[in-house]
């Protein structure tokens, strides 16, 4: 996690305020259960960085780092995150997050659901979506909402036979 690293860093530093514009962060996971990689590819990424830090009194004066972005989730659909690093409890990673996303097709969202979730959408279009999640190095929980009209979702589940997915009735 990166207020992990900055805590490795050898030397003091105290960044108030950090902009960053038009970056680009791609995740690349493979399922071995699917055979397959899914890929999550974020674009023009701006945003702000606050209070980083490795310095024990600035950490007991302001134990967070924040950090606020807008971007193009697959390149498309606009989301904002909110990051929250708990440089306090750094050794854990603990952090949370919030996600809000605009509208989204099955077209964007299946080269990562089928890959990743073992589903397909077949139908339907999501309206809006938002997640709140804390986590640290080991564990992960929290709460997805999701607002879509006419949706159709067909599990899949792995040909052993042939390494593809096929439908899980």
């Amino acid at each position: 996690f990166p207020h992990q690293l900055v805590m490795m860093i050898p030397v003091q530093v105290l960044v108030s305020e950090l902009n960053f514009h038009q970056l680009k962060v791609v995740l690349q996971q493979y399922n071995p259960e699917t055979r397959s990689t899914g890929m999550i590819t974020c674009t023009n990424i701006n945003g702000t960085a606050r209070h980083i830090t490795n310095i024990p009194d600035e950490i007991r004066r302001l134990p967070f780092t924040s950090l606020t972005a807008r971007a193009l989730f697959m390149n498309k659909v606009p989301m904002t995150v909110r990051f929250k690093f708990d440089l306090a409890n750094y050794q854990t990673g603990q952090f949370s997050v919030d996600v809000n996303m605009d509208t989204l097709n099955k077209i964007t969202i299946n080269p990562i659901a089928e890959p990743l979730g073992r589903f397909t959408v077949k139908d339907g279009q999501m309206q809006q979506g938002a997640a709140h999640i804390e986590g640290d190095n080991f564990n992960l929980h929290g709460t997805v909402e999701i607002f879509y009209s006419d949706l159709h979702i067909t599990p899949l589940k792995s040909d052993s036979a042939h390494g593809e997915l096929k439908k899980n009735h």
